[in-house]
């Protein structure tokens, strides 16, 4: 388990830190104008569960920027890589 803390501590860094050095990103409405996302969310959620699938291959997700909602019992990633966009 500290193996996988380890790796998670990493990638959750590599994403901040690729947040911090691509400010470049366009703003899309997902269902209406107040329900947006941004390309960065996908970008970086994306990144994420490539990374997160090499730690813990039989791990479910769920991801807020698109359709991931698979679960069940055992391990799931939760994923909202950019949390209160419109906040």
């Amino acid at each position: 388990m500290r193996q996988i803390l380890e790796k998670m501590i990493e990638i959750a860094q590599d994403a901040g830190t690729y947040i911090k050095d691509h400010r470049e990103f366009k703003v899309t409405e997902k269902t209406d104008a107040a329900n947006i996302v941004t390309t960065m969310d996908t970008e970086v959620q994306d990144m994420i569960l490539k990374r997160l699938a090499g730690v813990l291959p039989e791990a479910k997700v769920i991801a807020e920027e698109n359709e991931f909602n698979d679960y069940d019992d055992g391990y799931v990633w939760v994923v909202d890589p950019i949390d209160a966009t419109t906040n």
